[in-house]
């Protein structure tokens, strides 16, 4: 009787993971990039003249009894698991993500940037020592959103679980009405609040508006070092970008930092153009900065290119 009870009980296990398998969709992604980047002899920090990237995506997704769908999604980088993912998305009752090494995105991240850009944007590049604000980190990062009805509003926090000096955490209130090609927003976040100088404060303002193949966007952000420090930052940031066809696009940016304790504001200029065709595609920009970190006549030019391939 134990013997048929445990060939019974393993049938059953096996039937549930059969199932549970056939249930879910399973989807492998990768691919890879090469880059040049080119830079003025006095550029702050350097920058290898050729880089690559690769990576390697496994997504799982499954619908649950209820109609609620559950994945999970990590990606393999440079031979590292770094950025993991779960999702549950119920419905009308919102998203719920937690990640480790990838944020939800639901908080500040939403709202930070309505510019657009047909390359990476300006406040990423290698030059700027500015701050830009970027809400609740990515160790342990617990986040919801909630999109209300049609009307086109979501709202949506987040908060790193795991962060030193208190919970960090960060909001967003986002609204987009597509008929009328325009989009607003706004955020605020608490970085370690409970460290010895209160934290950290952002606050993020955005908008954005499309007219047929143009589109312009601005967003204002700010960041408060708390207590101890008089280094507080304010981003000025907008351009506009322009589809020439399904495939190319054209954009140009400018991003103003000023820095409290600095005489000039830091000015970062940028052209961009990318262009796809098929699973290749190709990128790139020149862009000009203005007094570095504040210092007058402290300037550098940086010029890149990428082609990336996904399969």
């Amino acid at each position: 009787m134990n013997k048929l009870k445990k060939i019974g009980l393993t049938a059953l296990a096996g039937s549930m993971v059969a199932t549970a398998a056939t249930a879910a969709d399973v989807t492998v992604g990768a691919g890879w990039s090469l880059s040049y980047t080119g830079v003025d002899s006095d550029e702050q920090g350097g920058t290898a003249s050729w880089s690559m990237g690769d990576s390697v995506t496994f997504t799982t997704t499954g619908e649950l009894d209820n109609g609620w769908t559950a994945t999970a999604y990590y990606e393999l980088d440079d031979d590292v698991m770094d950025d993991q993912k779960l999702t549950l998305n119920m419905g009308d009752m919102g998203t719920v993500v937690f990640g480790d090494g990838a944020a939800g995105g639901f908080g500040i991240d939403a709202v930070k940037n309505f510019v657009p850009g047909a390359d990476t944007p300006a406040y990423t590049l290698g030059f700027t020592d500015a701050a830009y604000v970027g809400g609740a980190g990515d160790t342990g990062n617990l986040a919801y959103q909630l999109a209300v009805g049609d009307t086109g509003l979501t709202v949506g926090a987040e908060q790193e679980v795991a962060s030193a000096g208190g919970y960090s955490r960060s909001m967003s209130v986002k609204y987009t009405n597509d008929d009328l090609g325009m989009s607003f927003g706004i955020g605020t976040s608490e970085i370690a609040p409970d460290n010895g100088s209160g934290g950290n404060t952002e606050q993020a303002i955005g908008a954005s508006y499309t007219m047929g193949a143009f589109k312009i966007g601005a967003s204002h952000n700010t960041t408060d070092y708390g207590s101890t420090s008089t280094n507080d930052i304010d981003n000025q940031y907008y351009g506009v970008s322009f589809a020439v066809n399904d495939d190319l696009t054209v954009s140009y940016g400018v991003l103003n930092n000023s820095i409290d304790t600095k005489a000039d504001d830091e000015q970062i200029t940028m052209m961009a153009a990318s262009y796809s065709m098929g699973s290749i595609s190709f990128s790139g920009y020149v862009a000009k900065q203005s007094s570095a970190a504040g210092t007058a006549g402290s300037d550098d030019i940086e010029k890149h290119i990428t082609m990336s391939v996904a399969f």
